[in-house]
């Protein structure tokens, strides 16, 4: 248990650096404009949101209209990677790794080992984002990143009161990042 919440705290503090560094940036004057706000809502277990947006600068609106707390973090993918080769490859080793932690199947000194030989390589290429923090039940808050064209996923690191992400439970899903110029998809899907 302890080291289960080591490990969260571990990776609450990543995520929120990556936060501090996004809004130290100043942003151009245009990103201002509320045409490129895109609202995400979160409840449980999924968000509701485009499945694509443009590149260049956005702003991200997110309501937490759930009962838990939540958080939306990006991470875009190396080239050719998908969500599909994230969930498949990543995520359900990393799940599988917790348990095994939290089983004492091996030990926390064992698990940085076993966590470099058990993710697949090509995850060390990909860009961890930032995104929008910890919001409480009802809350809302936004951030404004600029993004590449190429594919991401958004995801929820909050765990349930049995100890399982909420990206496991459903809080994840892809997003495609495309070129300015290319027509975008605004309805929002649930996933």
């Amino acid at each position: 248990m302890i080291i289960s919440k080591q490990l969260t705290a571990t990776v609450l503090l990543l995520a929120l650096s990556s936060i501090a560094c996004l809004a130290q940036e100043v942003l151009p004057e245009e990103t201002l404009s509320s045409d490129k706000i895109i609202k995400i809502t979160a409840e449980e277990y999924a968000f509701q949101a485009p499945s694509e947006v443009t590149s260049g600068w956005n702003t991200f609106r997110m309501n937490n209209d759930g009962e838990e707390t939540h958080l939306l973090f990006f991470t875009r993918l190396p080239e050719g990677k998908t969500f599909d080769n994230y969930m498949g490859e990543v995520a359900v080793q990393f799940v599988d790794l917790m348990d095994g932690l939290k089983a004492g199947e091996f030990s926390q000194e064992e698990a940085p080992g076993m966590m470099v030989r058990s993710i697949p390589q090509w995850f060390g290429d990909a860009v961890r984002m930032g995104g929008v923090g910890i919001m409480e039940a009802g809350g809302s808050s936004q951030v404004t990143m600029k993004l590449e064209p190429g594919n991401y996923f958004l995801e929820c690191y909050m765990k349930t009161e049995e100890g399982d992400f909420h990206a496991m439970e459903g809080m994840a899903r892809p997003l495609t990042v495309i070129p300015p110029n290319h027509p975008v998809t605004l309805h929002p899907r649930r996933m």
